[in-house]
Parts: C-alpha cells; sequence; structure tokens
C-alpha cells in the first residue's frame, strides 16, 4: 500500500485475504493484527489471567496465585509463557530485588488499573494511520495532538478542552494543517472503546477479596465518559491525572493514590501499557506489569501458523496474497478497507458511540460491525438520507477535504414556497453577515415550491440550513441524496445498509452526469 498520499482507492477487492494495509511480503513480525477482525480481540489478553484466577482461591489469597511468573524464577516464567500470551512483564524474568520482596511479603491487596490500553483500546498511531494513511501527515497530525504539550496540560487538568483545541489548532495553521487537526479534535474519542474482558476480571478480583483502583492519565471530559459509560460502581476509587495536576510517570500522582486511601506500595500491583509508567510504579515499591498486545509474543506462544505449520519466529518470510496465515486456528481473513452505504434515519447521531442516544453504527447488522468503521462526514441528527461508513482513512479524508470539492446533493422542504430569486441567490453565492458559501445549484419542484433540490459543494457546518435562512427560509426536512456519483440506493430503507466495492466507492469523486 503505498504510503504517499497519492492512491485513490485500494487496489484488492474487499474480501480479499490479506493480513494490513500496511503488510507486505516479508517478515511476519509486520502484521498489525486487527485482533477483531479474526476474532482473538486485544481484551482476550485477561481470558489467560481468568484462567489463573481458579475458584480455591481464598479471600486476600497472595497475588503470587494470580500472577505465577512473578512466584518463582525466570525459568517457571518461560514455562508459563504459552499460558500468558500477550502479557508483558516490566522485567524479562525475576530480578533478586523482586524475587526478595516477594519473601518478604508475599501478600497483596490492591491491584491498580491504568485506563488507556488496559481498561479500554486507546491506540492513537493506528487511529491515525487507519484515518490519512500517509506517514508524513501520520507523524505531523500526531506531534499537534496526542504528542503535544498541550495534550499533556489537558490530561493534567491545567488547561480546558477549549483552551487545548485552541492551542493546537494555531500551531496547526502554522503547518497549513488544521482541516486534518480539527478532524482528530472532533473525532478522536471514538477509539475509547472499553475491554469488556479487563471489566469482568476487575469483578472476579473484587469478588476474590482484592481491592482495586484505577490510575490514569486523562482530562475530566474523557473521565466524566468512561465513569458514566462504562466504569460506573466497577472500582473501589482511584486517582486521575486532571484532579491532582500532574502526570505518570511523576511519582507525585502514585503517591497521591497511596496517601488518598492509606495504601501501601508494597502491597499493591500497578498494571499499565506504557514502560516507562510501570517503571516508576516499581521504584516506588509497586509491582509492575505492563500490558502489551505483541505480535511477536503471540508468534512465540504458538499461536500462529503458516501453511498449517506453527511457527516460533516472527521473521518468518510470508507472501500475504499466497501464504495461509492462522491465528489459534482462525484463518486471518482481513478486507483492508470496508465501504457500507447506510440509509440514516432521522434521530440517530452521526457518531461511532454515545451514550444516550443511538448512533450510525447502531444500526449496522452484526455481520458488518467492525471496531475501526466511522462515517465518512456528517449529517444533522434530524437530517436523512445517504451516509459512507468505512475505516478507510484517506478515504474520508479525501471526501472532506475542501480542495476535492465533491458533490453532495440534497431534497429540502421548506416553510415558504421557493422562488427564482432564490435560484439566482444560490448561483452567486451566498453572503449573509458573516456566512458565506460557494457557488451552489438550486432546482425548485415544479409540482410544490416548497420541496426543492440543491448541490453544494462544500460541507460547512448545517450549510444547507444556513443558506436557506439567508434567504428567508426555513428547512423543515432534509434529505441527501447523493455524494459525487454515488446515489442512495432506492431499494434500502431508512436504517438499512449494504456493501460497497471500491469501485462503487469511488464514485463518490466523480461529478454526476448532470446538475439537478
Amino acid at each position: 500500500m503505498p504510503r504517499d498520499g497519492q492512491r485513490f482507492l485500494p487496489a484488492h477487492k474487499p474480501e480479499q485475504p490479506g493480513l494490513s494495509q500496511q503488510l507486505q511480503a516479508g517478515d511476519l513480525r509486520r502484521l498489525r493484527v486487527k485482533f477483531q477482525i479474526i476474532g482473538f480481540a486485544q481484551a482476550d489478553t485477561v481470558l489467560q489471567l481468568d484462567d489463573l484466577l481458579g475458584a480455591q482461591i481464598p479471600e486476600r489469597h497472595p497475588l503470587t496465585s494470580l500472577f505465577p511468573p512473578y512466584a518463582a524464577g525466570a525459568e517457571f516464567m518461560q514455562k508459563e509463557w504459552k499460558k500468558l500470551g500477550q502479557l508483558c512483564y516490566t522485567r524479562p524474568g525475576i530480578t533478586p530485588k523482586m524475587q526478595t520482596r516477594f519473601e518478604e511479603t508475599g501478600m497483596y491487596k490492591n491491584i491498580i488499573f491504568d485506563f488507556g490500553g488496559v481498561m479500554v483500546d486507546f491506540d492513537p498511531k493506528e487511529y491515525l494511520v487507519d484515518r490519512f494513511c500517509n506517514a508524513e501527515t501520520e507523524e505531523l497530525v500526531s506531534q499537534l495532538t496526542f504528542e503535544s504539550e498541550e495534550w499533556k496540560l489537558l490530561d493534567a487538568g491545567l488547561l480546558s478542552r477549549y483552551e487545548a483545541n485552541q492551542r493546537m489548532l494555531t500551531h496547526a495553521k502554522e503547518h497549513d494543517c488544521v482541516f486534518e487537526v480539527q478532524g482528530v479534535l472532533d473525532d478522536w474519542m471514538h477509539i475509547l472503546r472499553p475491554r469488556r474482558k479487563m471489566q469482568e476480571l476487575v469483578q472476579k478480583l473484587k469478588a476474590h477479596g482484592y481491592c482495586v483502583y484505577y490510575l490514569s492519565n486523562i482530562p475530566e471530559d474523557v473521565l466524566a465518559l468512561l465513569m458514566e459509560r462504562d466504569f460506573q460502581g466497577l472500582f473501589d476509587g482511584g486517582v486521575a491525572s486532571c484532579e491532582v495536576h500532574v502526570n505518570k510517570p511523576d511519582p507525585r500522582i502514585y503517591q497521591a493514590l497511596l496517601d488518598k486511601y492509606g495504601l501501601k506500595a508494597s502491597e499493591s500491583v500497578f498494571i499499565d501499557d506504557r514502560q516507562d509508567n510501570v517503571q516508576a510504579a516499581f521504584e516506588l515499591g509497586f509491582v509492575g506489569i505492563r500490558m502489551k498486545d505483541s505480535v511477536g509474543t503471540l508468534v512465540r506462544s504458538g499461536a500462529v501458523a503458516v501453511n498449517g505449520q506453527a511457527v516460533r519466529k516472527s521473521d518468518i518470510q510470508i507472501d500475504p496474497e499466497k501464504d495461509e496465515i492462522t491465528v489459534n486456528g482462525k484463518p486471518v481473513r482481513y478486507s483492508a478497507f470496508v465501504y457500507i452505504m447506510l440509509y440514516k434515519p432521522s434521530g440517530v447521531l452521526t457518531a461511532t458511540r454515545d451514550s444516550r442516544a443511538e448512533t450510525v453504527l447502531d444500526l449496522l447488522p452484526p455481520e458488518l460491525k467492525r471496531r475501526d468503521l466511522f462515517p465518512a462526514g456528517r449529517l444533522d441528527k434530524d437530517t436523512t438520507g445517504l451516509l459512507v461508513l468505512t475505516n478507510d482513512g484517506e478515504y474520508a479524508h479525501r471526501m472532506l477535504a475542501p480542495k476535492s470539492h465533491v458533490w453532495k446533493r440534497y431534497r429540502a422542504t421548506l416553510d415558504l414556497p421557493a422562488e427564482e430569486s432564490d435560484i439566482a441567490r444560490f448561483a452567486a453565492g451566498i453572503k449573509s453577515g458573516e456566512n458565506e458559501f460557494a457557488p451552489a445549484v438550486l432546482e425548485i419542484s415544479k409540482d410544490d415550491p416548497h420541496i426543492a433540490w440543491t448541490e453544494i459543494r462544500e460541507g460547512k457546518f448545517h450549510q444547507v440550513k444556513r443558506m436557506f435562512s439567508a434567504c428567508g427560509k426555513t428547512v423543515t426536512a432534509l434529505h441527501r441524496e447523493s455524494i459525487g456519483a454515488l446515489t442512495l440506493d432506492p431499494t434500502l430503507s431508512p436504517g438499512e445498509s449494504k456493501i460497497l466495492d471500491p469501485n462503487a466507492a469511488a464514485l463518490v469523486f466523480e461529478k454526476p452526469a448532470q446538475i439537478i
């Protein structure tokens, strides 16, 4: 897959076996497994932990029964590696210092979890790859958002969401990528997906007498969302960076948790996905465990087979077009990109997730649902019609970019009859106060002047409604009929959807045969 930003659409067909949009002939280690596609969910890490719990564990049993590799030496750790799957620890073996600590204490009462990468999916790099498919753009946007100083200050509660976003957009303007950064700031929260198996693990730990807490770098609004949506009543307590105004791996945030609940580090286990955070906890006396999805670990466990033969090394050479790859006996059949036409009904949010309202992704049947899908563009909650769902970030970016000038056709129902003068105003481009819109096409129904069609090449907020408003009319109903030359399938009913092949999906970039 080219990474130069010039790709129009993927060359391969949707159901073609493959491993990843980035995987080409070469090392198996390049595999970016989309676990949800092959039925091996990222959260399945904890299945191995579940196996180790056992019904015989009494209340406040030494945690060595839960995490056996820490109970014995490196030899036992290697023996149990297969069971542990993707769990990756802060040390390749048990150091003398760690062994002494286990021998001295032998009892662990508190299990402390990070949120992002542990309790919820959070992979900004993968998200940016899927969104842009351009290495330079991905790196630049990452530096301006997820890796920025503003993001850290937001986590620490030292900036509001509005202040942080405005600063990031100011920096983006200097690099001529405001559109890209704004899109990420508007959309990124959909990658925060709860790991249900981790929630089950927390519940099991509580049932066995352990105290469970959270310790996370997280802004106030995201913390409120997760606690209300996913973790209500799940933890015994916790500390968030936004509350104490300091981020991990600063030792002060770990100490804040210990002080708040009167805990001892020597009786506590801290689980995080970042090595520096785990190391900081270890230096303070915690047992530190790093959770990490690792292709290498998966391969070494014997779960991966190439052409029916189990492989133990990730540097084996493969050809994704010819070789058959299986994980735990399940074939990897991965369509790098998916395009879905949806007839959006009124009252449904154009979003990937919402705790209070139904979203367009909720409408998909089980066979079409994928965790990486997102809507390419937006329709207002009360607007109906054509919407494209995809996991192809470059496709969506190109469709929405102002310079693409993609035509979109809407049928509007008005409170007052449209007039010939409105046609001229649309054609000239409407300027009204702060509103300024590019020239558009307007046609009035011959049967009912309260019905009008318009085609626009922009995608500004509430654009069609605002254009009619400038002409003294109110839009009472709005329906999108087409994007480019892609027209809503008349056989679909509101809420229904269908797969598009790449050629059909590419029609959005074509100018309609005739305007209106």
